[in-house]
């Protein structure tokens, strides 16, 4: 897997760290870390910073699966997520009218300090 993924004990937080190239696949798979360290720390703010990945060409999954699996984990629901630099990959997957509205916040940033100061705005 192409992530560092740690609780961050004194933030209260879900830190996720992407490099190289990042494809559905790695997400889902990331996703499954995350949801065991928030439920294992009671944590809701997740941070996801993509400044040194970029799109993986793989095609194991796509935007969909990876949109289903995210809105089927409980845990997320009422969760903060702040994505840094996820423009170019898509982090999160758009949402359509047609498509179900995810149950968490999300926060979109250019910069690691203003992803991390809009999660410690949000209490837990």
């Amino acid at each position: 897997m192409k992530t560092s993924i740690s609780a961050n004990l004194a933030e209260r937080r879900v830190d996720v760290t992407f490099y190289g190239p990042v494809s559905f696949k790695d997400r889902m798979d990331a996703l499954d870390v995350i949801c065991q360290l928030l439920t294992e720390h009671g944590f809701h703010r997740i941070l996801l910073d993509f400044s040194n990945a970029w799109p993986g060409t793989d095609v194991d999954a796509n935007e969909e699966q990876l949109m289903q699996k995210l809105l089927a984990q409980p845990v997320l629901q009422g969760s903060y997520m702040a994505f840094v630099n996820s423009r170019e990959l898509q982090g999160l997957p758009s949402v359509s009218p047609d498509k179900p509205v995810p149950n968490f916040i999300v926060g979109r940033f250019e910069h690691h300090a203003d992803a991390v100061a809009w999660l410690n705005e949000r209490s837990v």
